[in-house]
């Protein structure tokens, strides 16, 4: 795979001052370079960050007060605990997705993941028939409550099918459909990975969620055993992340080279981030 990248991201890193600083620098780069990928890379940049300013996560947040008290009735209703789980993605991963992205010629409108929403199903280590009828029932309730409530469209979600998933290496530990439990309206606008998991034996359910204002977010919903393998088991994401970045050759950053408020390098080399530039923040933190 060849990698596009002309502007280099350290640049900005090491000079600015402050996030915005950093942000506005790389941005100003992309665009003095000139080249078609770079003004779409700036483009893309600013698209996030127009779209999730304060004023619209403010609003979102507003907004999902109704959403939280549905999820609790639910959860009380089938006697479950729900956990909901939020995050901004890192403003560094986004810079690697979208180069990841341009070196496969992939559209970077296809990049719909920089606000995303978890929601995680009970609390037992171990899946049963019931978890997972409960997580697609779930799911449906949830898409209604959007689109009847808060006049939200789905985005089409591309079909994900991995063809180097092995079901005998999982048999024993992971619990897949055999039958469609979607609701079949929903069908074409849920990646389910929970029926066809990734090769790795990650299962999940994503959506994309876009408010009339044009603002959009990630949902995921899963168990609690699929969180537990896709933080610390098989279905990793630091390991499938590591395999889809690995020719990003170019991202060998120094962070101890980086000062900026909100942002430390510790002793031991662990990374102290408020501000989201390599950590995944929850955006309503501040508000």
């Amino acid at each position: 795979m060849t990698t596009y990248y002309v502007v280099d991201i350290r640049d900005a890193l090491y000079s600015g001052t402050s996030i915005e600083d950093i942000k506005n620098r790389h941005i100003a780069n992309l665009r003095s370079e000139g080249s078609l990928n770079s003004l779409l890379h700036a483009n893309k940049l600013e698209e996030g960050e127009n779209m999730l300013n304060l004023n619209n996560l403010y609003q979102l947040e507003q907004e999902f007060y109704d959403f939280k008290e549905y999820l609790r009735k639910w959860a009380k209703t089938h006697n479950l605990h729900l956990k909901l789980k939020r995050r901004k993605k890192d403003w560094i991963g986004l810079n690697e997705k979208i180069l990841l992205f341009i070196s496969l010629k992939r559209p970077l409108s296809e990049i719909l993941d920089l606000l995303g929403f978890r929601i995680i199903l009970g609390n037992s280590t171990v899946d049963t028939i019931r978890d997972i009828k409960l997580l697609y029932e779930l799911q449906n309730e949830i898409m209604l409550f959007f689109i009847k409530k808060k006049h939200c469209i789905f985005l089409e979600a591309e079909p994900k099918i991995d063809a180097n998933f092995d079901p005998d290496k999982y048999k024993e530990e992971l619990v897949i459909p055999q039958t469609l439990l979607l609701n079949p309206s929903f069908e074409n606008l849920v990646k389910d990975y929970v029926r066809f998991p990734k090769w790795n034996g990650y299962q999940s359910l994503h959506s994309v969620v876009r408010k009339p204002n044009g603002v959009f977010f990630e949902l995921q919903i899963r168990t609690y055993a699929m969180d537990l393998r896709a933080e610390y088991g098989s279905g990793m994401h630091k390991n499938y992340k590591n395999s889809r970045y690995k020719d990003l050759k170019d991202f060998d950053i120094d962070y101890s080279k980086i000062s900026i408020p909100g942002f430390t390098v510790l002793p031991d080399g662990r990374i102290n981030d408020i501000v989201g530039l390599r950590k995944a923040i929850d955006p309503f933190n501040y508000l």
